[in-house]
């Protein structure tokens, strides 16, 4: 008798763990489907806004007839959208402009196209293609792995419940049921928080990418058009008024551009490798003297100085470091630019110029973004430039500091890995 009712509480338990199992499974399977779904709908929403934005940049160069820069726009924009497949510009005469084309990976695939319309007049077509097979393929691999892992659990938790039972361990399992919810409400309004600032900083990024920098070009590029279509029937004060617009828009370009290769910089992974710095500052040289070929600016750089860091990054952080000495020794007749090491007592690299220079009880300010020491009209930038390097030279574990003396000049110091 007692073997059968021990028998039958045990197929019972085995029976209504099973049911509770299988209708938590079924519930998570149609969560897991709504899921899909609704990632499904925001990625559609994404591809539709990032091709009105492809729209919009290219109807520009269309307009200007520049189908050089739209043949070398397409293959730059399908790098970083690795989920395209397929990019057509089609003029108005039916003349394809530029094309990419890759092979799908999945069936998954998504179709737009777009006839972008400039003042009443087309433009040109537009059509591309997105697979989404890797989300299609993630929310498969997720379901078959909950329902391989419900099946375990049918059977584990019948065997713990069983074991428990047998024991007559009602109190210790209530205080086990107590502990692990205390973990699960801790954990889950831990998710909570960590949700709310991922998603804070999505919106951040994408708002930055795709609700700015589209409006401020568009502005520039109006403004443009209108100075150069109505410049016989503009007053001068009228004409002022349009430079001005057009110049704070692209001041304003660029300080999104900054804002979001700042923003870059901690997330970005980095690859370190032995770095030629000496050649890295040659270049860096290089180009401003391209920009500026009427500067008499006598540079120095000591031969042979090598690090260790990932190239992108350290490149940023000598530019940075060399366009700020060349910007900052523009009104120095006899200017002067130097790049070395220095033992102090470990090594030591250094960007020294006898420029303009500052006062010390400011430096504190000098790495943080925005923070400006000297007047915009008198030196352009967006003071962002010297929080890049900070955080360039931190995620490689340096330091970096400054000396400056009121015109008499600066000296950046910072560290890196020896090579």
């Amino acid at each position: 008798m007692n073997q059968t009712v021990v028998t039958n509480n045990k197929l019972a338990l085995i029976s209504f763990s099973s049911v509770m199992v299988l209708f938590l499974v079924i519930v998570d399977v149609f969560m897991v489907i709504e899921e899909r779904e609704f990632i499904l709908q925001s990625e559609k929403r994404h591809a539709e806004e990032d091709m009105d934005m492809m729209g919009k940049l290219l109807s520009e160069a269309m307009i200007r007839n520049d189908y050089v820069a739209v043949e070398q726009y397409i293959p730059q924009w399908s790098k970083v959208r690795p989920e395209v497949v397929s990019i057509r510009v089609i003029a108005p005469n039916g003349f394809v402009v530029a094309e990419h084309q890759e092979k799908p990976a999945s069936r998954y695939v998504y179709e737009l196209s777009r006839s972008v319309v400039y003042l009443d007049k087309l433009v040109l077509y537009l059509e591309m293609q997105w697979d989404f097979g890797e989300i299609h393929a993630f929310f498969q691999t997720r379901i078959v792995k909950l329902l391989s892992l419900s099946g375990i659990a049918v059977a584990l938790l019948g065997w713990l419940l069983w074991q428990v039972l047998k024991k007559t361990a009602i109190g210790p399992l209530q205080r086990e049921i107590s502990e692990r919810k205390k973990v699960e409400n801790m954990l889950e309004e831990h998710s909570k928080k960590l949700a709310i600032h991922v998603q804070e900083l999505e919106s951040y990024s994408y708002s930055i990418a795709h609700d700015l920098r589209a409006p401020v070009r568009s502005i520039t590029s109006f403004s443009q058009i209108l100075g150069h279509d109505l410049s016989e029937k503009l007053e001068p004060e009228e004409k002022d008024v349009l430079h001005r617009i057009t110049a704070a828009g692209k001041y304003m370009a660029e300080l999104i551009d900054d804002i979001l290769a700042l923003s870059r910089i901690t997330r970005d992974t980095m690859t370190i490798e032995p770095l030629a710095l000496s050649e890295m500052a040659e270049k860096s040289i290089a180009c401003l003297r391209e920009l500026n070929p009427e500067r008499n600016c006598d540079v120095v750089i000591q031969p042979n100085l090598r690090a260790k860091g990932d190239v992108k990054l350290v490149q940023r952080l000598l530019d940075n470091l060399l366009e700020n000495a060349w910007k900052f020794t523009a009104t120095e007749q006899n200017a002067r630019i130097e790049f070395g090491m220095a033992l102090n007592p470990k090594p030591v690299f250094y960007v020294r110029d006898n420029g303009v220079g500052f006062d010390m009880q400011f430096a504190h300010k000098l790495f943080q973004p925005f923070q400006r020491l000297h007047p915009q009209d008198g030196f352009e930038g967006t003071g962002v430039g010297l929080a890049t390097v900070k955080r360039i030279v931190l995620r490689h574990g340096g330091e970096v500091w400054v000396e400056s003396e009121l015109n008499k000049g600066t000296t950046f110091y910072f560290t890196l890995p020896m090579a």
